[in-house]
């Protein structure tokens, strides 16, 4: 039933002579829909009696309003950690002429400037343009080092994340952009 919304459990669990009741919840998470069904206990597919009460909790009508600290003048690399820890997307990357490389000349949401403290929905996408200060870059070596420090030193050269490929013979391909 997770996922789901409890008017559709209802019936559901009424017609495996089960009840359940809602328990309250102020955490969102955003890989369910709001106001769905996000844990339940008996957990699934546990056998229980019939008659028995299923408790759930509901994913919060909204998600909560995070402040966004100032994110104008600080560089790409410290950015991207400040937004990802607060559960803040990165969505698009626009490279402008600027003396200062590597550095936040402006941020946006829904297209409109982000302002500093300003208060945006968990999991808001954050479009970001960024100073260079030089047309071209050298691709950096990757070697020994993890996926989430590759990312970060992809920004720092302005260059974004395509394809990536294991050399190992169970491999793997997907598809990640920036």
């Amino acid at each position: 039933i997770l996922g789901l919304y409890p008017e559709d459990v209802k019936s559901i669990l009424k017609e495996n002579n089960l009840n359940f009741k809602i328990i309250e919840n102020n955490i969102y998470t955003l890989s369910y829909p709001a106001n769905s069904i996000i844990e339940q206990n008996p957990i699934p597919d546990s056998i229980i009696k019939y008659g028995r009460t299923v408790y759930v909790k509901l994913n919060p009508p909204h998600p909560p309003l995070i402040k966004i600290p100032r994110l104008i003048d600080k560089s790409i690399r410290n950015v991207y950690s400040i937004l990802q820890s607060l559960g803040i997307q990165i969505g698009k990357i626009l490279y402008v002429t600027d003396i200062a490389d590597n550095v936040i000349i402006n941020a946006y949401t829904n297209s409109q400037p982000l302002h500093d403290n300003e208060e945006i929905p968990l999991g808001s996408v954050v479009d970001l343009v960024v100073g260079v200060n030089k047309l071209e870059t050298e691709i950096p070596d990757f070697s020994g080092i993890n996926g989430a420090e590759i990312e970060l030193r992809l920004l720092e050269n302005k260059l974004k994340l395509g394809t990536i490929k294991f050399l190992n013979s169970n491999s793997v391909n997907f598809e990640k952009g920036l």
